[in-house]
C-alpha cells in the first residue's frame, strides 16, 4: 500500500460485460477496465462475487491477469421504477492516480453538459483516451456555446472561443487554454497517421475541461451565492 490517497472510483455500466438478476439484484459477469495497479487494458471475472441483499451491496477482489495484484470492487444498489431490478453504482478502488474522479457539477450547468463531461471521464477510466479526447472537445464546445450570443452559436469551435474571449473578460492564460483543448480533441477526432491521443495526453485535457467549467460556471455562481449571503445577513456598522 502506497503512502497515496486511497480512492473509490464509479466505473461506467459500458464497462459491464453480460451478467445476471436474482431477486432484483444485478450483477455483471465481468468487467472490461484499466487496471489501476499496472494500467493495462484487463477483464475482470465477476463470478464469485459477495452479494449481499439485505444491505444492498457488492464486493469482489480478484488477481490483474497482468500484473497478479488483487483488485477490490465495490457496489451498491438503489431502488428504481422497474421493479424487477435495482440500479448497480460499482466502483473500483486504488491507491494510484490512474482514475479520475468527476466533481458534481450537476448543480452548476446543463445535464445535457453535465453527461458530456461525465462521458469523457468515463471514457479516460476505461482506458479509451481516443472517446475521452474526443467528449472532452465536446464538452468544451457546448460550455462555450452557452457563453456567447445566438448568432454565433453555430461557429466552429475555434470561433466560439474567440467570441467568447471577445464579450467576456478572459485572460490570455484561459484563452491559450481553450485553444490547447480543442486540438487535443481535435488529435481525438481525426485520424493521424503520426499522432494519436494517450493516456497523459487525454488526463490532461479532462482536467483542463474541468478548470475550464469551475472558472466559468461554478466560481461566478459561488461569488453570486456569497453576494446575496453578505447582502441579506452581514451588519457592516460595526465594522
Amino acid at each position: 500500500m502506497s503512502d497515496q490517497e486511497s480512492n473509490f472510483f464509479r466505473l461506467s455500466p459500458t464497462a459491464f460485460v453480460g451478467g445476471s438478476i436474482s431477486g432484483g439484484f444485478f450483477t455483471p459477469s465481468s468487467i472490461n477496465c484499466d487496471c489501476p495497479a499496472c494500467g493495462r487494458a484487463a477483464n475482470f471475472n465477476f463470478s464469485g462475487a459477495k452479494l449481499d441483499t439485505s444491505f444492498w451491496l457488492v464486493t469482489h477482489q480478484i488477481k490483474c491477469s497482468g500484473c497478479a495484484e488483487k483488485i477490490k470492487f465495490f457496489g451498491n444498489y438503489s431502488q428504481t421504477e422497474e421493479n424487477d431490478r435495482h440500479s448497480l453504482s460499482l466502483f473500483i478502488f486504488t491507491n494510484q492516480t490512474s482514475y479520475i474522479k468527476a466533481p458534481d457539477f450537476s448543480k452548476s450547468i446543463s445535464d445535457k453538459l453535465n453527461r458530456s463531461f461525465i462521458s469523457a471521464v468515463d471514457s479516460f477510466n476505461s482506458g479509451n483516451y481516443h472517446a475521452s479526447t474526443v467528449m472532452g472537445r465536446r464538452t468544451l464546445e457546448g460550455l462555450f456555446k452557452s457563453l456567447v450570443s445566438k448568432p454565433e452559436r453555430h461557429s466552429n469551435l475555434n470561433r466560439l472561443i474567440d467570441a467568447v474571449a471577445k464579450e467576456r473578460d478572459l485572460s490570455e492564460p484561459l484563452r491559450r487554454l481553450s485553444h490547447a483543448v480543442r486540438d487535443g480533441g481535435n488529435l481525438g477526432a481525426h485520424f493521424d497517421l503520426d499522432r494519436e491521443p494517450d493516456a497523459q495526453v487525454a488526463k490532461m485535457l479532462v482536467f483542463l475541461v474541468q478548470y475550464l467549467i469551475e472558472f466559468l460556471h461554478v466560481l461566478p455562481s459561488n461569488i453570486e451565492e456569497l453576494e446575496r449571503a453578505l447582502d441579506k445577513d452581514v451588519s457592516y456598522e460595526n465594522c
